[in-house]
C-alpha cells in the first residue's frame, strides 16, 4: 500500500488520483524474462542426510565385547586426571545427551576454567581431526 500523503491512506486505501497507476496494455508493458537458475543454485553442494557407514577398526586393534567395557570404565575414571578429581565424562557429560558441557567455557581443576568449550564426542569414530586445533587425527592411542 502506498503511505504518501500520510495516515489516511493507510487507514482508508484511498489513493489520490495522480499516485495511481496509468492503465496500460499488455503490449504497453515491459515484461522482463523469468529469472534463470544459476549452476550455484543448481549444484547442491550437500549431500543428502543418510546413515553414517560401519566404523573402521584398525587391523591391528579391532573391536571386541571387552575393549568397549574396558574404554566405558575409563572414560568415568577420575584417576587419570592429574589431581584425581576429573573424568572423561566431567567435560563430556553423558546425562546432558549431547555428551558436551552445555557452557560456552569449560572447566579444568577446581577452580581453573579453559579459552574454549569441550566439544562434543558423537561420532568421534568418523573424525579427521580431533581436539579445537586439530592435533589429533585418530582417537587409537
Amino acid at each position: 500500500m502506498i503511505t504518501f500523503g500520510g495516515l489516511a491512506m493507510l487507514v482508508t486505501g484511498y489513493v489520490p488520483e495522480f499516485l495511481q497507476p496509468e492503465e496500460t496494455t499488455v503490449e504497453e508493458q515491459v515484461l522482463l524474462p523469468a529469472p534463470q537458475p544459476t549452476e550455484a543454485a543448481v549444484e547442491d553442494p550437500y549431500p543428502p542426510l543418510s546413515l553414517l557407514p560401519e566404523v573402521a577398526f584398525p587391523p591391528d586393534n579391532p573391536y571386541s565385547e571387552a575393549k568397549a567395557e574396558l574404554g566405558k570404565n575409563l572414560y568415568f575414571d577420575t584417576r587419570f586426571s592429574g589431581d584425581g578429581s576429573l573424568s572423561c565424562n566431567s567435560c563430556h557429560p553423558s546425562s546432558h545427551g549431547s555428551w558436551a558441557v552445555s557452557s560456552p567455557i569449560s572447566f579444568g581443576y577446581p577452580g581453573s576454567t579453559h579459552w574454549r568449550n569441550a566439544s562434543t564426542i558423537v561420532n568421534t569414530a568418523f573424525y579427521s581431526k580431533l581436539n579445537w586445533d586439530g592435533s589429533k587425527t585418530s582417537i587409537e592411542v
